[in-house]
């Protein structure tokens, strides 16, 4: 369980990325990885955090959070898998493999000590 600090926190940076992302490349990523996760393919240690962010143990989405567009991305992955991310989130023309590589070069933030301003 994420503190509620902290979750205020990733709340406003997914909630920037949503506002930043105009061609969706984030939320095909977060959707792509879960499919692969749901088939069971193998996946690396930041494509499983990926996949674990945005998975609630009861299935819900949490509509006042800066995140949910990322939560439904993560659900029609698990659940209806690549197909449907890739028709969903088209705009992004970016290969999965250039979004992985560019996932892995992100530093990432220590929480505790960073504001997101």
């Amino acid at each position: 369980m994420i503190p509620e600090e902290e979750k205020q926190l990733l709340d406003a940076l997914f909630l920037r990325a949503t506002q930043q992302d105009a061609d969706d490349c984030a939320k095909k990523f977060v959707c792509l990885v879960n499919s692969r996760a749901a088939a069971g393919e193998g996946l690396d240690q930041m494509e499983r955090t990926v996949a674990a962010l945005f998975q609630d143990e009861r299935g819900f989405l949490d509509a006042s959070s800066g995140s949910v567009e990322f939560q439904l991305a993560s659900v029609i992955g698990r659940t209806v898998g690549e197909e449907q991310c890739q028709r969903i989130y088209a705009r992004c023309t970016v290969s999965y493999r250039d979004m992985a590589k560019f996932m892995e070069a992100l530093p990432v933030p220590d929480l505790k000590a960073n504001q997101i301003n």
